[in-house]
């Protein structure tokens, strides 16, 4: 606790420096990618409560990006079996610029043994034709701007519709999904993951359900 709320006060002051010691100091025990996942949502709870200034929220953000793109530039080996923990594609849509919550996921997913792919504002089309030329066991939208809600229905459809695999997983998140992940129902999805979920475990959960063993993969 005491290191989160060390790099919170840090990112709000927008202290780069103070912010990565943090994080470096806790990078051997796998910490860090949480500590940034709580300050985030911190900073969300704190916006919506009028406890922090739009400047504030703005510069916090953009100082957890940066640490973010440093903790992920430095690389960290990879543990267990890629091919054997299975495969998930991220996305992030064109619509939308909330990206460095997908970018903690996709790490802390790579850390934990899986083969995942990211595409960050890329068009449906490439990320359509990378679900058909490769088999993937989950296909993951996060979305960060109501807007990027448009037409998702249409968009997961058809990713089912194109995967190499057909019986593809589809999870969404992001900070767009609130509340009760029921009232999502009707975008068809096999794991919504609203606000206070810890997306590493709704991911982790959701690829044991639907893993598809590497001697019945199409690869």
């Amino acid at each position: 606790m005491r290191d989160i709320n060390e790099f919170y006060k840090a990112t709000l002051d927008e202290d780069f420096e103070s912010a990565v010691g943090i994080c470096a100091h806790d990078r051997n025990a796998h910490v860090w990618p949480e500590i940034i996942h709580d300050c985030i949502d911190r900073f969300d709870d704190a916006w919506r409560l009028d406890q922090i200034s739009l400047v504030e929220v703005s510069g916090a953000f953009w100082t957890t990006r940066r640490v973010l793109d440093h903790m992920l530039a430095q690389g960290v080996p990879v543990t267990g079996s890629m091919r054997d923990a299975g495969r998930i594609m991220l996305c992030v849509p064109r619509t939308d610029e909330h990206s460095f919550g997908a970018q903690l996921l996709a790490d802390q997913l790579r850390r934990s043994g899986y083969h995942v792919v990211l595409f960050i504002n890329r068009p449906n089309a490439e990320i359509f034709h990378h679900l058909h030329s490769t088999h993937f066991d989950v296909f993951g939208l996060s979305i960060g701007y109501d807007q990027s809600l448009l037409g998702l229905a249409d968009v997961i459809a058809e990713a089912r519709i194109t995967s190499k695999n057909p019986a593809i997983a589809v999870a969404l998140g992001g900070s767009s999904f609130e509340g009760a992940p029921s009232a999502y129902s009707f975008l068809n999805a096999d794991l919504v993951l609203t606000n206070g979920q810890n997306p590493l475990n709704g991911m982790r959960d959701l690829m044991a359900r639907h893993k598809v063993p590497v001697e019945n993969r199409n690869v």
